[in-house]
């Protein structure tokens, strides 16, 4: 997570159960009309996941914490009162939306009439391909596009896994 320092004043308490406080705890200091700042000089350190299995668990607890932002602070999704809720939007909840577009517009390529949208379903088709033969023979993944397939697509499927664990509000269980 970040690391921050505040006035001891803007504190505002958060729920228990929340999963990204780091996101949650600066917003509701903007939501009070005070600035947040980055400062590029300040450093930390974090420990880097060792595999596939680390990140994921990793990336789902962030997606999810992104989706329960919609549930714990509804009040951030006003973009009348919410100075920064373009940013919001844009960086937490629209990138949420793709994994549910995807489908859709693979589908919509396939099943459309014309030349043009045949056209845009081939390197979706590739692209689906390649992510099903890294999955299935991971050595593949030492090649740069097919890893880079690969990686936008499990991104992906964690936002899924974290919606679900959002809607079924589990996201309690998920820190470990």
């Amino acid at each position: 997570g970040a690391i921050y320092a505040i006035r001891s004043g803007l504190f505002k308490p958060i729920p228990e159960e929340t999963i990204l406080d780091d996101v949650l705890i600066p917003l509701n200091i903007i939501q009070q009309g005070y600035r947040v700042i980055f400062d590029s000089a300040a450093r930390a350190l974090d420990i880097v996941s060792k595999d596939v299995q680390s990140e994921w668990k990793r990336k789902v607890r962030t997606l999810a914490g992104n989706w329960q932002l919609i549930s714990i602070a509804p009040y951030l999704f006003n973009p009348f009162t919410n100075r920064q809720w373009w940013r919001l939007m844009s960086h937490k909840i629209f990138r949420l939306l793709v994994p549910f577009c995807l489908p859709l517009l693979f589908v919509s390529s396939v099943s459309s009439p014309g030349l043009f949208y045949k056209a845009c379903a081939v390197p979706q088709a590739i692209f689906y391909a390649a992510v099903a033969l890294a999955w299935r023979y991971p050595q593949l993944q030492q090649i740069s596009i097919v890893k880079l397939c690969y990686f936008f697509f499990m991104l992906n499927m964690a936002a899924v896994a974290g919606f679900f664990y959002w809607i079924t509000r589990r996201t309690g269980k998920i820190w470990s």
